[in-house]
């Protein structure tokens, strides 16, 4: 298991489910409270670094 999948299965038991896209895992937000849709998370060998991460950002970057 890798760091990202072994990050994914960590957040499940947490109830967040995020999906894996480029290496990076995404949590949907998307509510009233939240000004985001996303929360991009990386998982680096010594980090993990976060972004709030707008919908259309995110359609940008996948193109």
């Amino acid at each position: 298991m890798n760091k990202i999948e072994k990050a994914k299965t960590q957040l499940d038991e947490l109830g967040l489910n995020p999906e894996i896209r480029n290496q990076s895992l995404f949590i949907n937000v998307t509510s009233a409270e939240f000004p985001f849709d996303y929360i991009e998370i990386e998982v680096h060998d010594n980090s993990i670094d976060y972004y709030a991460t707008q919908y259309d950002d995110l359609l940008l970057g996948l193109n």
